[in-house]
């Protein structure tokens, strides 16, 4: 009984400790305006088909309706943007994030092209731009959110006005480690899984 336990506690700590780590931003100053002007003018950079995907109704279903597991999501996917249109949308991911919190969940999405090679081909798509961000209401008036969501990264920021949010947060690595290739050795989420292990053994 106790190890069927550890198989669903480690986890659940791990996105504890992640979720905190990213939400390293809520130190910064007027995390609201930086974030509300970051999404506006992500959306002014898309094409008017592109925009129609990306901005959503405040109460859109798809705005509580988070996974981290592979499957189609409402948004628009980074595979769909241009240059400067991708940059657009990792200024917004900085407005919200912390430095450390960037770098993971920019990790996290490259790991992808480390499970296309173990896979072969054999398991869903795998692709580092298979990521989507969708805009829930006005970012000029509250309330209003947005949400990056992929394999194992489902961030999601509600502005309320007065305070922000970032609930659901939840960030993965899978492979925990790399094992072979110029990157092996790497652990995305060591610190993080090893204070979650750490914790669990006492």
């Amino acid at each position: 009984m106790q190890q069927k336990r550890r198989h669903w506690i480690l986890p659940v700590l791990i996105t504890l400790a992640t979720a905190v780590a990213a939400a390293g931003w809520m130190s910064r100053s007027a995390p609201q305006s930086a974030m509300s002007s970051a999404a506006t003018k992500f959306l002014k950079s898309l094409t008017p088909p592109l925009r129609a995907k990306a901005a959503l109704a405040f109460d859109d279903k798809f705005r509580e309706d988070w996974h981290y597991i592979p499957r189609a999501r409402a948004g628009v996917e980074f595979t769909e943007l241009s240059g400067a249109q991708k940059i657009a949308a990792r200024q917004l991911m900085r407005s919200a994030l912390s430095s450390q919190g960037m770098n993971k969940v920019e990790e996290i999405m490259l790991l992808e092209s480390v499970l296309h090679e173990i896979e072969k081909g054999s398991g869903p798509r795998r692709d580092p731009l298979d990521y989507s961000i969708a805009i829930f209401g006005s970012p000029m008036a509250s309330p209003w959110g947005w949400k990056l969501e992929g394999h194992h990264i489902s961030l999601n920021f509600t502005d309320a006005g007065e305070s922000i949010t970032v609930t659901p947060a939840f960030l993965g690595a899978n492979p925990a480690e790399i094992w072979q290739g110029p990157r092996a050795g790497v652990r995305v989420l060591a610190a993080e899984e090893d204070l979650a292990r750490e914790l669990l053994a006492s």
